[in-house]
């Protein structure tokens, strides 16, 4: 049981945010077994749990106050067969209770889980680990295909990174990578960033286009270059705002691009960098 904060969140966002950078993987490190190995030495289980108890208590100026005691437990499962059929599961629970009148919007729920409580559930095939386990040569391009629920990172991060349902495919040889990526937010558990649109936290829609190339030929400078293509799908794009007493129609729709360049490296076995 922990008392958390705000800041571990933003510690969490750090690390991850130099793990992107390490190029390091977010999901657990699965070695390829040779061929040859029994079906149980090729097979790789990793299932974990964790748990956090908050308590947030915030005197207001006109002395009130705002109480929220969150209880949160995630359930996560890894399954990998050589490195050549990955599963991966998480379960998000994520209990609150809020006190009298301190709950801002349907979608927070007040006395009961709170939603997504699916955070992830993907499918990963991967060819080179495949054709390994046949003992046969590895492609000249490797192909690894991943689809389900499951966290999207464009570039660095700074323009896209969030859960999708997704088919992600990425195509890499020794010295170049393309990663292509379709998605859509999860049905009603994205919080929408336009909070003056109605049910914005309850009913979000956006599709996602991206592809991304990157030339990794020397580790002290790996260039990329992606773009990014959101289309938004929600079903409420016109209102009226009242705004300081006028009556404002208002259009919600926001289609975009975005086009990025950037590049990573190491200068020695200390030190890393990045820019985008």
């Amino acid at each position: 049981m922990l008392l958390t904060c705000a800041a571990q969140a933003q510690d969490t966002a750090a690390r991850e945010r130099l793990a992107r950078i390490l190029g390091e993987d977010a999901t657990p490190l699965v070695a390829e077994a040779p061929p040859g190995n029994t079906i149980p030495e090729r097979l790789f289980i990793d299932v974990g749990l964790s748990a956090r108890q908050a308590l947030f208590h915030v005197n207001n100026p006109d002395s009130t106050s705002t109480r929220l005691w969150q209880t949160q437990a995630k359930l996560y499962g890894h399954l990998s067969y050589a490195g050549a059929h990955e599963a991966y599961l998480r379960l998000n629970f994520d209990y609150r209770d809020y006190g009298e009148g301190d709950v801002l919007s349907d979608a927070q729920g007040d006395g009961q889980l709170a939603t997504p409580i699916l955070d992830e559930a993907w499918y990963r095939f991967d060819l080179s680990a495949a054709r390994r386990l046949e003992g046969a040569p590895a492609p000249d391009v490797n192909v690894r295909l991943t689809v389900g629920r499951q966290r999207a990172i464009v570039g660095s991060g700074l323009v896209f990174d969030d859960e999708l349902d997704a088919v992600a495919a990425d195509l890499s040889t020794s010295s170049f990578s393309l990663s292509l990526l379709a998605g859509l937010t999860p049905k009603s558990s994205t919080v929408d960033f336009d909070g003056s649109r109605p049910d914005f936290d309850t009913s979000t829609r956006r599709r996602f286009f991206s592809a991304q190339a990157r030339w990794s030929a020397h580790p002290a400078f790996q260039p990329y270059a992606f773009l990014l293509t959101q289309i938004d799908d929600n079903d409420t794009r016109r209102a009226v705002l009242d705004v300081g007493g006028a009556a404002v129609p208002t259009d919600f729709r926001y289609d975009s691009t975005y086009l990025g360049l950037g590049a990573s490296g190491a200068l020695d076995e200390r030190w890393v960098w990045s820019v985008e």
